[in-house]
């Protein structure tokens, strides 16, 4: 018999946040003293995950197709103030054979885990 491999969280994930930092010339070498504002990324969460499509319907009957949900094993009490994504923060998502970027639009945590729906970016 052959064994099955069907784990639950079988991608790997990475949520984050694109900052603005403004810094003087003087203070980094490596900025141009005519650009003082440099944009980083603040990593909220970086781990296994597993996406998946969200199919709905519009109300004229459209399929939408560009939603996806994001399973995280991070439960509700496991976020912080600090790392908890948002609306408008980034994913990236590592599905092996492919890649999927996307916008959060909804962080649903809970006891069991989190979801977070995002807009699928191609």
């Amino acid at each position: 018999m052959t064994k099955i491999n069907n784990p639950r969280f079988p991608h790997t994930c990475k949520v984050y946040r694109k900052m603005t930092v403004t810094t003087s010339a003087s203070d980094d070498p490596n900025v141009d003293e005519d650009d003082t504002t440099q944009t980083t990324e603040k990593v909220l969460y970086e781990g296994k995950c597993r996406s998946y499509d969200h199919d709905t319907t519009s109300d004229k009957g459209e399929v939408i197709t560009a939603l996806r949900d994001l399973a995280l094993p991070m439960k509700q009490d496991e976020w912080t103030e600090d790392n908890a994504p948002k609306k408008g923060d980034f994913v990236e998502v590592n599905k092996g054979a492919f890649k999927e970027w996307g916008t959060v639009i909804d962080f649903r945590p809970n006891n069991l885990g989190t979801d977070i729906l995002f807009r699928y970016d191609s």
